[in-house]
């Protein structure tokens, strides 16, 4: 019959807990070639409990919960801590990575591999699990505060720049809308490519840098391309008529005159003095 490993919690598997031999302790020496000058100590010389035993790797003397769990040997605990053996693993795993990875590759390549391959991914999509882990992904980056974001897109991207997945260029920050589902909080594709009208390109001709790409009607970072006056009552697409504004701000305007989405914004500027000259001629023809 296999030995089956005894369960332990994960806890107990990263404490360091060294042990000091106590009154009553039964102290027993290791006879093997793998364990030279090692001990175990019980609770009696019946050996009924296994108190603490030395590491054959780093050579303490170790209480038994930070010993790795076996049927194997006496008192259900290998002579070697937790520590030691997630190191050993660990270092296991490095020095013969390379050839693991070199083993997988050739045997993808043989038609049992890639059978065995398309039958994985048939039944993980069937159970749909590829869908499941990109909806708690999104989920996790979409639970994070505001000062987290900032930090994830300085540690992804400590030089101040993000590459747009359509143009493939290097571009600031403010090029990009936000976009918190993203590790970086920041959408994928640049505001000129999320822009095939060219509204972004017309509204950068009057407002650059100096508006520190904010929204007009409320200050928060801009996301959207307004046009001041409705295009489908006859506005033109003209960068006079258009400016930054945020994605709940440009929704809720929609089709709606600016004076009809906001009246106290016509309280407010009626008495105004104002010098009435005509605008520049329109350079699209939007009859």
């Amino acid at each position: 019959m296999a030995n089956k490993p005894i369960p332990v919690a994960l806890s107990n598997r990263t404490d360091s807990a060294p042990y000091v031999i106590q009154p009553g302790d039964y102290v027993e020496a290791v006879r093997s070639k793998k364990c030279p000058g090692s001990i175990r100590v019980w609770d009696s010389p019946a050996r009924g409990e296994l108190r603490a035993g030395t590491c054959r790797l780093c050579g303490e003397l170790t209480a038994a919960k930070a010993l790795v769990a076996t049927t194997a040997s006496p008192g259900g605990r290998e002579l070697r801590c937790w520590a030691c053996n997630t190191a050993a693993a660990a270092a296991n795993y490095a020095a013969n990575r390379a050839a693991r990875l070199e083993a997988k590759r050739r045997y993808e390549g043989t038609p049992e591999g890639k059978a065995a391959s398309r039958e994985r991914h048939r039944r993980r999509v069937a159970s749909g699990a590829p869908a499941a882990d990109s909806r708690r992904y999104r989920a996790a980056c979409t639970d994070r505060t505001p000062e987290q974001v900032a930090a994830d897109r300085d540690r992804l991207r400590p030089d101040g720049v993000h590459r747009c997945r359509k143009c493939h260029e290097f571009l600031p920050f403010e090029h990009f809308t936000r976009d918190v589902s993203t590790p970086t909080g920041l959408k994928v594709i640049c505001r000129t490519c999320h822009d095939p009208d060219g509204h972004v390109r017309n509204a950068a001709v009057h407002m650059d840098d100096r508006d520190n790409y904010a929204c007009a009607y409320c200050g928060t970072p801009v996301e959207h391309v307004d046009h001041i006056h409705p295009l489908a009552r006859g506005g033109a697409d003209a960068p006079e008529n258009m400016q930054w504004a945020c994605a709940p701000c440009n929704l809720s305007k929609h089709d709606a005159d600016l004076f009809e989405w906001r009246p106290k914004l016509y309280e407010l500027v009626k008495d105004w003095p104002c010098i009435v000259r005509e605008l520049p001629p329109c350079p699209v023809n939007i009859t």
